[in-house]
């Protein structure tokens, strides 16, 4: 018996000895390639797939407020996403934020007491304990500001938040633009600064518009620049005539008025009838350039004496 029980193991490790092995695939080595793609976060900020489930990296904790020094923050324009004035990071603001809205007053108060601060890592706005200065501006000043051709219009610049002897605006040389290719420049011989100096903070200049057009004004004194818009609007009643023979009647016969010579009918071949009619320029009438007009001269039918111009058809 027990020799059978020996030869059937033996017989087992044979087999066993001559069985055929086939390894099991292993997995890929080397790098994933995931997609390009983003997700943008809420602060602001862009992360894309990685890992080896391409799986989208965490984004950095907190929201478009989220910031770390005062230089992260930025308050300005309207938020784009949420609507209304903008406080937040620069990350948020460079892609969410419409950065040509303002909202006047908002981050810096009426006082200019209010600024932007990074507090317990978000941008708030925080009430300053030493506001600072406004700075340097120009307002431009246009007398008047909107007429017809040919318009002269006189020109202040005021320049504001300087202090008087302020070395920087101290004999620096003004430049004008009118916004039609003219650009003007005005410097002056000044002697050196001294303390005492008194810089003047209004600046004037004249100018004439011949062409209809929206013009922007511009001055710029010491790197400070203003601008301001003059409307020229096309004259509503170019003139016609410059004197009296350069009208005539309106019409070849019993004509009530008078016209410029370009419009002129030609009357060579027409024959009209000798009789005074009401009304017309017949019985010792005539054309004359009023204000730049043609007007005809009329009398009152039945009498000799001139009753004045009659314009546009108004007697």
């Amino acid at each position: 018996m027990r020799k059978i029980v020996f030869a059937f193991a033996a017989l087992l490790v044979l087999l066993s000895a001559c069985a055929v092995y086939y390894p099991q695939p292993s997995a890929p080595k080397g790098p994933v390639a995931c997609t390009e793609e983003a997700k943008v976060c809420p602060d602001g900020s862009a992360v894309g797939r990685t890992g080896p489930n391409c799986e989208f990296a965490q984004c950095p904790l907190g929201g478009k407020d989220y910031c770390e020094t005062d230089d992260d923050c930025v308050c300005d324009g309207t938020d784009t996403q949420a609507g209304g004035c903008f406080v937040g990071n620069k990350r948020y603001y460079a892609l969410f934020v419409d950065q040509e809205k303002d909202c006047p007053d908002f981050c810096t108060g009426i006082a200019g007491n209010l600024g932007v601060k990074c507090v317990e890592a978000k941008c708030k706005i925080q009430k300053l304990s030493n506001p600072l200065p406004a700075p340097p501006s120009v307002e431009i000043i246009a007398n008047p500001r909107i007429g017809v051709i040919p318009l002269l219009v006189n020109i202040t610049a005021v320049l504001r938040n300087i202090e008087p002897n302020d070395k920087k605006f101290y004999c620096a040389p003004e430049f004008w633009e009118f916004g039609d290719g003219i650009k003007e420049e005005v410097s002056k011989n000044c002697v050196p600064w001294f303390p005492e100096a008194n810089v003047p903070t209004q600046y004037t200049t004249t100018y004439r518009y011949e062409r209809p057009g929206s013009y922007n004004v511009t001055f710029s004194i010491g790197g400070v620049n203003g601008m301001g818009t003059v409307n020229v609007l096309p004259e509503r009643f170019p003139p016609e005539c410059d004197e009296d023979s350069d009208c005539v009647p309106a019409q070849c016969c019993h004509a009530a008025d008078c016209i410029i010579k370009e419009k002129a009918t030609d009357c060579r071949k027409t024959l009209c009838t000798q009789e005074c009619r009401p009304g017309t320029i017949d019985c010792g009438g005539g054309c004359a350039c009023i204000a730049g007009r043609c007007s005809g001269k009329n009398f009152v039918p039945g009498k000799d004496a001139y009753t004045g111009l009659r314009q546009w058809g108004i007697i």
